[in-house]
């Protein structure tokens, strides 16, 4: 019932009552990932939002903290990790920058889990972006643009529709576990 109400409060752009009721949410249900993603996505647009150091601080602790809460109750679910890295990347940026190597640890637990993952590749890319890492840059660059080639040529309308042949995943994409 909070987490539908969090997403209506969401609607209306309030976003004080979607963090009050994902806080009630997750003190009935601590480990349902959806309520995390919801949470850490609000706390980081607050981040994004208030200037200085001191009044972000609370918010970037907090979108931790549910980000590690939920990579704890699902540690082989690619989106607890990517919420975790996501939430400990904008804290890097917005002035925790020792956090960055969280983000990159947790981006990478992430990518061993869905390596074919764009949006995931993206933000992982961000990370090695953020900490100068120019190896990881080059590195992810290509996988990139070989993920965007095999998913333009594995959905390729046939007279079947829209396919996606896993046989032909790029050699820099290895097989999920």
């Amino acid at each position: 019932w909070h987490f539908q109400k969090a997403r209506i409060s969401l609607g209306r752009g309030d976003s004080a009552s979607v963090l009050a009721r994902t806080r009630r949410a997750l003190a009935l249900n601590p480990c349902e990932l959806k309520y995390h993603m919801l949470r850490v996505n609000q706390l980081t647009d607050q981040v994004r939002a208030v200037k200085g150091l001191e009044a972000r601080g609370p918010f970037m602790a907090e979108a931790e903290a549910s980000g590690r809460q939920a990579a704890l109750c699902h540690p082989r679910d690619v989106n607890a990790h990517y919420i975790y890295g996501y939430a400990a990347l904008i804290s890097g940026e917005a002035g925790l920058r020792r956090n960055l190597a969280l983000a990159e640890r947790e981006l990478d637990a992430a990518i061993a889990l869905d390596p074919a993952f764009l949006p995931l590749l993206e933000l992982r890319l961000q990370a090695a972006v953020d900490t100068g890492d120019a190896a990881k840059q080059r590195e992810l660059s290509g996988r990139i643009e070989e993920v965007k080639r095999w998913a333009a040529v594995s959905a390729a309308p046939n007279k079947f529709g829209p396919m996606v042949l896993f046989a032909d995943r790029p050699k820099s994409v290895p097989a999920a576990p």
